[in-house]
């Protein structure tokens, strides 16, 4: 192989005899850039090309011989692979690197393309579109102004010229190696020419403009000012008007306080607040920064900018009433109270102590008993306290006058109030909301409902019911309370002294203890009806009773949970009396009567069913059962079962017209057979009554012996008479059934 004249030949030698190599001939004067690369390329592929083997009848040389020719053949392969690698980049980067005369791919100046244009296109392109830019003014806007730098103030120039050379630069600056890198660059992605050293700009107008308004917002941090002048009052010397007894006249040197108007004390306090003022300050390197950039980059937007602002300490309703409240505690009136939890102990670490000899002296918490106030004494604000009803006394206790600041006036001040403006406020004189005379000029003063009906004429029953009634006798049920029997008249134990009596158990009387008091609570169902109170918790017995009117009985059982409940859903407490005299249970409610109505009950049969009389022949075996008993004994008393239904009748009371009619309850009494012990008829022995020992004379009861006894298991009769119908048709809806139940 030879080289003759820049291109690659091949050449046959003679067998046998070396090549020759021929003499260097001169290259041609003159060939184009498209036929050399033809030519390189025609030759490379001659170069690269495999030999065609050659068929000959000579015999194989040794082993020896043909592994010397095959490493030949490899390495003469590799250095042709290396020389074609060489010859491909050296092309590649010469064509790669040649220049056209124009600006590279993706190369911008001022947001615009450049690519493909000539320096003198380039140049005339940023000229127009710098005139478009800086031509307008630019906008700044802060949060309450807006500055407007005004494009012939700022001078804003940039020299075309420059930046279009150094774009047609790019790219072409540096060995072939760093041309070809710079261009690939732009190709892939692109490349914007910085215009800073470009750029013609009055910084000195612009900054002289940034720093007046600097001045302009520019305010210093000042914090408001809290400040009491006057005295505290003597507010004994001041009084409600209901406190004076009627037909009285005040104490001498003792003001009545006029209820309609606002009462400022005599040489009392006022109230002097100096509002804050908050420091503002505009960052004007930041400023300028954004400023500076926008003309550079050619993106001349609103720049918003927010300047810093440092708020001085609130002032709140709040924290002047915990001022004035705690003077000697609270060092700074401007700085709202941290929150705190009423609940907790005064010092956690401190265990509570019992108080020593303070009985009939005012205390306030955690300190020594009260002592005279020092009127030269920092104080503020006294907070009124409203009379409250001792449940246990019923009696009210005395109001007593605050002296404050008008809270909603003060809001309204505050609200107003601009910065380091000062306003003025009195303090006047705070009345209670709830007075003694409001309290026990409406209490218990009306009888909401008075009844009575007679009990059961038995020492053991009536122990019962007194215990019970003991036990509810003055209790006061809150407005919105709710009155549970069990949870008042607790468990009846004997340890209480309560009775074994008949109770309904299972279909049949029995006693338990406690027995007979299922009619205290019969007798608070039907009042509270009465009342139109809100019946919570109500079951029926399951046979009829005779001392509340049919559909009006409640009964109560301890062991299965079984309660009556009733809700005080009246504005103001009631006050129950109940007792035990004369053979009856005497029921009161009093409270404030605010009802315009009254109420009439009804009770409207829906089914009766007569009891059966069943004869028990007296064998042995019910002699065992019943061995108190003869034949003809009833041994076991009937009842006649009922079902229906109790209506409330609600009548205006000045017009006697019926207004509204509700079902009050569903009611379902079962009935119970009568049994009556007989002679077994295929007997013929005589019958003859059992010796039976004489039955010991109970003791004469303590309570007085009613005139008309009632028995102790009586015959149910037509249940008792109720007030007279109305007119108007009861509804025919029902609700579901109440189960029957036993109870004590």
């Amino acid at each position: 192989m030879t080289i003759k004249r820049g291109r690659f030949e091949k050449t046959a030698a003679p067998a046998g005899k070396p090549r020759k190599t021929p003499g260097t001939a001169k290259p041609k004067a003159t060939t184009s850039t498209a036929k050399q690369n033809e030519r390189l390329e025609q030759e490379y592929r001659r170069m690269t090309q495999k030999p065609v083997k050659k068929t000959t009848t000579q015999k194989s040389a040794p082993r020896k011989a043909d592994t010397t020719n095959v490493k030949k053949k490899l390495m003469i392969a590799a250095i042709a692979v290396m020389l074609a690698l060489v010859v491909g980049v050296g092309v590649f980067l010469w064509v790669y690197s040649r220049d056209d005369g124009l600006i590279f791919d993706n190369v911008y100046a001022l947001d615009l393309n450049l690519a493909g244009m000539t320096q003198e296109e380039a140049a005339a392109a940023i000229e127009q579109r710098s005139k478009e830019l800086f031509e307008q003014d630019l906008t700044v806007e802060l949060q309450d102004r807006t500055l407007v730098l005004v494009a012939a103030d700022t001078g804003a120039k940039v020299d075309a010229q420059a930046i279009a050379q150094n774009a047609f630069n790019y790219g072409r600056e540096g060995n072939m190696f760093q041309r070809a890198k710079a261009r690939s660059a732009a190709a892939l992605t692109s490349y914007t020419m910085p215009i800073r050293d470009y750029l013609e700009l009055d910084e000195y107008y612009i900054r002289e403009a940034v720093e007046q308004l600097a001045t302009e917002i520019h305010t210093d941090l000042t914090q408001p000012t809290v400040t009491i002048t006057g005295h505290f009052p003597d507010l004994s010397k001041y009084i409600m008007p209901d406190s004076i007894p009627k037909g009285e006249e005040a104490p001498e040197g003792v003001t009545v306080v006029d209820l309609d108007e606002v009462n400022y004390a005599a040489d009392g306090q006022k109230l002097i607040v100096q509002m804050g003022t908050p420091g503002r300050d505009l960052d004007t390197e930041k400023l300028l920064e954004q400023i500076i950039l926008a003309y550079e980059t050619g993106k001349l937007e609103v720049i918003s900018m927010n300047y810093e602002v440092t708020e001085p300490n609130t002032v709140t309703v709040e924290s002047i009433r915990n001022f004035c409240l705690n003077p000697d505690e609270v060092k700074d009136p401007t700085v709202p109270p941290m929150p705190t939890n009423p609940d907790a102990p005064v010092n956690p670490d401190e265990e509570e102590t019992e108080p020593t000899e303070t009985e009939g002296t005012e205390e306030t918490e955690g300190t020594e008993p009260t002592e005279p106030i020092d009127p030269n004494a920092r104080r503020y604000w006294a907070e009124p306290i409203d009379s409250v009803l001792d449940m246990d006394t019923y009696v009210a206790s005395q109001e007593v006058l605050g002296y404050g600041l008008d809270t909603q006036a003060l809001q309204v001040l505050l609200d107003q109030a601009k910065e380091g403006e000062t306003f003025e406020l009195e303090f006047q004189l705070i009345l209670p909301e709830i007075t003694k005379y409001s309290i026990e000029s409406k209490l218990f003063q009306d009888v909401l409902v008075s009844i009575n009906n007679k009990h059961t004429w038995n020492t053991k029953r009536t122990t019962n019911l007194r215990l019970a009634c003991e036990a509810i006798n003055g209790y006061i049920l809150k407005p919105g309370a709710t009155f549970s029997f069990n949870d008042v008249v607790g468990e009846r134990t004997k340890a209480k002294g309560y009775q074994e009596a008949a109770v309904y158990s299972g279909g049949n009387t029995v006693d338990q203890l406690g027995g007979g008091v299922c009619q205290i609570a019969s007798t608070l169902y039907y009042g509270a009806l009465l009342c139109d109170l809100e019946i919570v918790e109500r079951a029926a017995h399951m046979f009829t009773v005779d001392y509340v009117p049919m559909g009006a009985d409640a009964t109560i059982y301890w062991d299965s949970g079984l309660d009556f409940k009733f809700k005080n859903n009246t504005d103001y407490p009631i006050k129950i009396i109940v007792y035990v005299e004369d053979g009856k249970v005497w029921l009161e409610y009093l409270g404030t009567e605010t009802k315009d109505y009254t109420v009439k009950l009804k009770w409207r049969e829906d089914k009766t069913t007569e009891y059966e009389t069943i004869e028990l022949i007296y064998d042995e075996e019910a002699q065992e059962k019943y061995p108190d008993h003869e034949i003809g004994d009833t041994v076991v008393s009937p009842y006649t079962g009922h079902k229906g239904r109790l209506f409330m009748y609600k009548y205006d009371k000045e017009t006697g017209e019926l207004i509204e009619t509700l079902l009050v309850n569903n009611s379902d009494y079962s009935k119970r057979d009568k049994i009556v012990l007989i002679a077994d008829p295929e007997s013929t022995e005589p019958t003859e009554p059992a010796p039976t020992e004489p039955k010991p004379t109970e003791p004469k009861p303590t309570d007085p012996k009613p005139t008309d006894p009632a028995p102790t298991d009586p015959e149910p009769t037509d249940p008792p008479p109720t007030d007279p119908e109305p007119t108007d048709p009861p509804p025919t809806e029902t609700d579901p059934d109440d189960p029957g139940n036993g109870g004590e």
